[in-house]
C-alpha cells in the first residue's frame, strides 16, 4: 500500500460517522481502486442472526465487529448503491474454537470427569442447524500437533 493511499484509508476508517466515512470514500474513490473497506457501523448491512448471539447460560457467538451492522466501501458497492441496491457476499460461518471443543473432548473419549456448560445443548442445537455453518479450520490449525 503506498503512503498516500494508506493515509486516505486511515482517514476513512477514522471518520466519526458512517456518513462521514462514505463522504470521504466518495471523494477518494478514484484513488482507491481495488480497496475494500469494511467496518462496524450503526448503519449498513446487518450481519445476520448468527452474529452476536448469547445463549441462556452465557455461552456466546461473537462477531469480529462491535455492532450488528457493517458498512462496506468499495467501488462496485458504491456504484451499485447509487443505482439502487448493492449486493456483496458475507461469510456467516462460525469458527469453532478450542474452548468449545475442550468441553466435549473428555466426553467423546469416555471420561466422566468435568462438566458441560448448562447451555451446551442449546449451543449444539444452534450450530447443527442447516442454516448455520461452523468452520473447523481455526480449531484444526490451532491443534494440528495434537490431532
Amino acid at each position: 500500500m503506498d503512503s498516500s493511499a494508506e493515509k486516505l484509508v486511515a482517514s476513512i476508517c477514522n471518520a466519526f460517522s458512517a456518513d462521514e466515512a462514505l463522504s470521504r470514500y466518495a471523494i477518494a474513490k478514484p484513488l482507491l481502486h481495488g480497496y475494500k473497506i469494511v467496518f462496524a457501523s450503526d448503519k449498513g448491512t446487518q450481519l445476520g442472526f448468527a452474529a452476536n448471539r448469547t445463549f441462556a447460560a452465557g455461552a456466546a457467538v461473537r462477531s469480529i465487529f462491535s455492532t450488528d451492522c457493517v458498512l462496506v466501501l468499495d467501488s462496485k458497492t458504491i456504484d451499485e448503491m447509487r443505482n439502487g441496491v448493492a449486493t456483496f457476499s458475507i461469510d456467516y460461518s462460525i469458527s469453532l474454537d478450542t474452548q468449545a471443543v475442550s468441553y466435549l473432548k473428555s466426553f467423546i473419549v469416555g471420561s466422566t470427569g468435568g462438566s458441560l456448560p448448562k447451555d451446551i445443548a442449546e449451543v449444539l442445537g444452534f450450530i447443527t442447524r442447516d442454516d448455520v455453518y461452523v468452520d473447523p479450520i481455526p480449531y484444526v490449525l490451532e491443534n494440528l500437533h495434537n490431532l
